[in-house]
């Protein structure tokens, strides 16, 4: 059956292996990961920025390269803004990797290394991890393989236009992620190792290989210059580098502690963390991983033949960011050595082979059902039912997105987590790209400050969900407020929790509407004023229809609760912000409370949202009476929207009551 098996030509198996790979990055995918992370999160929204017309070089608000987000912006307007379209991105980065790593095996050593190579990229846990992630990293891997590629058949065909277009990729691969920032270590370590041990390959491709070099840079240049020039862009990597702190300080031992357990994460421990490993799994299991080292032994024997010299440096390279930066061996920050780890253990595995070649196919399939079957078992058994995992992909939120139709629908329906706003909408994200697209029967808010009822409906049901990394249950004031009817409903299982509420929201707005109002008549720190009305309408987006202050007389050292009530007028979905300010006699800001505790993306005309505002009084804050002055701004500009009455803005703040603040 072997000599069968070895009678299949090369085209039949990578076609076979880019089908199996195919298979493995998409059964199941709503399921595992089991919902989205929140570094996917942030693609979405830079995704979102960049549809809207925005054209960054590079993401300075998240810390990120920006080619992935260009791309996921154009799949959603090809596919569809889903979250399958994210998980077919990163597929197809893995795809395109898989391919790519057969060819460059082929070329740099022989077909079985190639094939050996593409199978292990096709099963192993670290690949398939990050192959059904919507992670910008992924996008990595094909851009530096096919630069590889050319620079290889550069070297083979000593065509100029081979080293232009792989300079030209790698240049690219700089706005994937950050860990490509080490290929110039393993360009240099290539050259000093060529005029070491091969000066005639040096002498007859030096000047191509440079004008690789060379292009890259040109193409690296103005990301480079915008990070050099914006100090916030790089504060990502302050958060991270451990290891360099303390070599800062003259502390060497964490370096080499880091080393050691980034040189052993093949074998022995792997990354710690649950977010994309299982805690301290290796990146192979122990047949593999022995073969792994094996080549490493056997490439330092070799180490005068380019080929060889050029993979032992670009693993190290790529190995550098997990040694330098914390956590040590981590798998996303030694990214870069992925596609080097897989082509070592295809040398490896071809080297036993070739040693006994009675026995080779038996040995090479041994290894690989092994690799596959720990591999495929930790990734779908054992890393995605994690309790961990599941809570940091939101699993419980996903899951309610799925099941939409199934929840309860005598009432409608709205939704309380506590990662909805504009700067964390993890929960809304969620839900956006997992429930079914254009669904917006439903409304996401925090409910222990905030309440939304949709066009005034008081009859609702609040889901909760179980796995919810950031859960926001009912406040218990906003109960006893607005809720004479709490009824939980039996239903949900270990998915969500849901509550039957019947408001009083319509009785209390009797009262609270009537409430004098009056906006300052000047600029800030104004102490005229004219009264009016409610309702106040916020140009054409938000008016306000009541508000309530829980206790007019306050203590040093305790809040004012201050409850406000407003009407949605149109479906904006740019961010909004409350203000309010605690106004001394001379009309100025004594202390403040801003922010907002709702989803603006699912907010429609008609909506009542009730926002809790809790503005802190310091202890040595001084007694006496004091205004609160109310209004609303861009969240994203600062830019305050203006009251309008009869089609003209009046002003851009009302005032409220007057508190007072005694002991």
């Amino acid at each position: 059956m072997l000599n069968r098996v070895r009678r299949i030509a090369p085209l039949s198996w990578m076609v076979a292996l880019l089908l199996a790979a195919t298979f493995l990055r998409f059964v199941a995918w709503q399921a595992v990961p089991p919902g989205m992370r929140y570094d996917e999160m942030t693609v979405v929204y830079e995704a979102d920025e960049i549809r809207a017309g925005a054209r960054p070089i590079y993401m300075d608000g998240s810390a990120e390269e920006a080619l992935f987000h260009y791309l996921f912006a154009a799949a959603q307007d090809f596919i569809a803004p889903h979250l399958f379209t994210l998980r077919w991105l990163s597929a197809a980065c893995g795809l395109i990797g898989i391919a790519a790593l057969y060819t460059l095996g082929h070329l740099m050593f022989n077909r079985r290394v190639g094939l050996l190579a593409a199978t292990i990229a096709t099963v192993a846990f670290w690949s398939l991890l990050y192959s059904r992630l919507g992670l910008r990293i992924i996008a990595l891997t094909p851009f530096v393989l096919v630069a590889m590629i050319f620079l290889w058949r550069g070297f083979t065909r000593t065509h100029r236009r081979d080293f232009i277009i792989s300079g030209v990729l790698f240049g690219l691969s700089a706005y994937t992620y950050s860990a490509t920032r080490m290929l110039p270590v393993a360009f240099v370590g290539f050259a000093i190792i060529l005029a070491i041990f091969n000066r005639p390959f040096l002498r007859q491709h030096g000047l191509n290989f440079a004008l690789t070099i060379l292009t890259a840079a040109l193409i690296v240049l103005p990301m480079a210059y915008h990070i050099a020039t914006v100090p916030a862009a790089e504060r990502r990597l302050g958060e991270v580098e451990g290891p360099l702190d303390a070599l800062a300080r003259g502390e060497i031992q964490p370096l080499i502690n880091s080393t050691l357990v980034t040189a052993g994460m093949f074998i022995a421990s792997g990354d710690p963390e649950w977010l994309y490993n299982i805690p301290n799994r290796p990146v192979f299991d122990l047949l593999t991983g022995a073969i792994f080292f094996i080549a490493v032994i056997l490439s330092l024997r070799r180490l005068r033949q380019p080929a060889y010299a050029l993979v032992l440096l670009w693993l190290l390279a790529g190995l550098l960011p997990a040694m330098l930066t914390w956590p040590a061996a981590s798998n996303s920050h030694s990214f870069l050595a992925q596609t080097p780890a897989f082509l070592l253990a295809a040398i490896g595995l071809d080297a036993v082979a070739s040693r006994w070649p009675k026995y080779d196919g038996t040995i090479i399939a041994v290894v690989l059902i092994v690799l596959t079957t720990v591999s495929l078992y930790d990734y779908f058994d054992r890393w995605a039912t994690d309790d961990t995992v599941r809570r940091e992909h939101q699993a419980g939120v996903a899951q309610i997105a799925r099941q939409i139709d199934q929840l309860p629908s005598d009432h409608p329906i709205v939704f309380s987590s506590g990662a909805v706003m504009h700067w964390n909408p993890w929960s809304a994200t969620v839900f956006r790209l997992t429930a079914p697209i254009g669904y917006t029967a439903t409304r996401w808010f925090d409910a222990r400050s905030d309440f939304i009822f949709p066009r005034g409906q008081t009859d609702l049901t609040l889901i909760n969900a179980a796995l919810d990394d950031q859960s926001a249950p009912l406040d218990s004031r906003l109960i006893e407020d607005l809720f004479p009817v709490v009824e939980p409903l039996p239903t949900g299982g270990d998915v969500y929790s849901a509550t039957h509420l019947v408001s009083s929201l319509n009785t209390r707005l009797i009262t609270l509407t009537q409430a004098e109002v009056s906006w300052p008549l000047g600029a800030p720190g104004a102490t005229l004023s004219q009264s009016v009305s409610l309702p106040v309408a916020f140009a054409d987006r938000l008016e306000l229809i009541g508000y309530e202050v829980r206790k007019p007389i306050v203590e040093p050292g305790k809040n004012i609760r201050l409850t406000t009530y407003w009407r949605a007028l149109d479906r904006g979905v740019e961010p909004l912000s409350f203000f309010v300010h605690v106004l001394d006699e001379q009309g100025n800001i004594a202390a403040q409370w801003d922010g907002y505790n709702y989803s603006p993306y699912y907010v429609q005309p008609g909506d009542i949202i009730v926002q809790v505002h809790f503005i802190p009084i310091p202890v040595n804050f001084t007694e006496g009476t004091y205004r609160l002055q109310l209004g609303i701004y861009q969240s994203l500009t600062g830019e305050r929207i203006p009251i309008v009455v009869d089609g003209h803005a009046v002003s851009d703040r009302i005032w409220l009551q007057t508190i007072a603040v005694h002991k």
